[in-house]
């Protein structure tokens, strides 16, 4: 999973519809819950293992992900959260 990609999908997603919050919104209640954002935004149900990348990514500057033998390939990502003031 792509955090990146989601957060564009989601911004795509907000964009299309008229009953929209601000993104500031968005970005104040979910900033810190990007679990809660898949669930109650992009209405996605993720596993335990998606759960724990999401808030790896979340709380670290770097994180590796194993993908299982035949899924599909494992991947690092610099986490969108590194860049934020704190």
């Amino acid at each position: 999973m792509n955090v990146g990609r989601l957060l564009a999908d989601a911004g795509d997603f907000l964009a299309r519809h008229e009953t929209t919050k601000p993104l500031k919104w968005f970005r104040e209640k979910y900033w810190n819950d990007p679990v809660g954002f898949a669930w109650d935004v992009l209405g996605i149900r993720l596993w335990s293992k998606q759960r724990e990348t999401l808030e790896l990514l979340r709380d670290n500057r770097f994180t590796s992900v194993l993908a299982a033998n035949g899924s599909e390939p494992a991947y690092r990502s610099r986490s969108p959260w590194s860049s934020r003031a704190t």
